[in-house]
Order: structure tokens, then sequence, then C-alpha cells
């Protein structure tokens, strides 16, 4: 990211360049000019019965899985949250409110990470859902393809796609304790 400084017709202008990749996985320069839309979780799809929120490289997966589970009638939604800080505490308790379960999905140590940091702020305003953390396990894992070591740790879009179906069919079944 970059941030530069303009002045134009007597104001001063910043103009943030996002550089990256999109949901779609391709390489892009965003030029921003309003600097507090980076402050915000990007809503990609909206879903009625569960929410994925991706932090960082599993986007892409994430729009994997929901794309698998649409076509089973599961009504998945996807949320770019972009950044663990600042976290966008207002989108995430809109969630909360409107869906059953959310997915926080990361490229990292679930314990700690940006998944903790979602039920920090849930538990701040009060909110209760259900909500599965998916990430990588506190362990090592051996070097290798990228692809095949996030398979392994269900990170894939088949294993995330699997995690909410069994999570959902759990919470159908009454077999998932309720947060208080």
């Amino acid at each position: 990211m970059a941030i530069r400084t303009r002045i134009k017709d007597g104001k001063k202008r910043f103009e943030v360049y996002v550089n990256g990749f999109n949901a779609r996985g391709t390489r892009v320069q965003r030029k921003r000019t309003n600097i507090e839309s980076l402050r915000k979780a990007e809503v990609i799809e909206w879903g009625e019965d569960g929410c994925f929120v991706a932090f960082g490289t599993l986007l892409s997966n994430c729009l994997a899985a929901a794309k698998k589970l649409r076509a089973e009638g599961i009504n998945v939604g996807v949320i770019n949250a972009r950044f663990v800080k600042p976290l966008d505490e207002e989108l995430v308790r809109d969630l909360a409110l409107t869906h059953a379960l959310l997915v926080t999905v990361e490229e990292n140590v679930v314990m700690g990470g940006a998944g903790s940091a979602v039920i920090e702020s849930l538990e701040r305003q009060g909110c209760t859902v259900q909500v599965l953390q998916l990430g990588l396990p506190d362990r090592f894992i051996e070097q290798g393809d990228p692809a095949v070591q996030l398979a392994s740790v269900g990170l894939d879009a088949e294993g995330i796609a699997q995690s909410i179906r069994t999570r959902l069919a759990a919470m159908a079944a009454g077999k998932v304790a309720q947060r208080s």
C-alpha cells in the first residue's frame, strides 16, 4: 500500500494505492481517494445460512467453498475482512445479528489469531452467535507445495466447505453448545 498526498484546488487530498490480489486471484492495483474505506471490510457476497469472514490469502478458497455450498442449497456469504487491526467491528456485529454461524478463515494459527479477535469483538458488543474458527493447527507443518499443505489441514475449498457442512449439521441436531 502506498499513500500519496496531493494538493489540488488548494485542498490536501490523500491517494491510496492498494497492490495485491482481488477475490478472483488476479493481481490488481487500485487507487482510492477515501482512506477511511480501507478500515472497512468488503462484503463480497451476502448469505443467509452462514458467513465466511476471510482474512488474507484464503479469500479465494472461501469463494470456491461458498460456490460449492450454494450448489448444495446452503447459502453462505463471504466477507473480505482485509485487516485484523483495525477490525470492522460494526460489520462483525451486523453479521452476528443476521447469521446463525460465522466462520473465520485465516492462514494463521487459530489460537490468538483473527478469529479470536472476532470473538473478542462479539463479546465486547454482547452478541451471541456460533463462531467456527478455521486456520492452521498449533503444530509443525512439513514444507511442501502450499496447495497440498492447505488441503492437509482442511483449508482448501473442499475442506472449508466440509467444515461448514459438519458444523451446520451439528447445529441442526442440537449437538453444539450455545455461547451465553
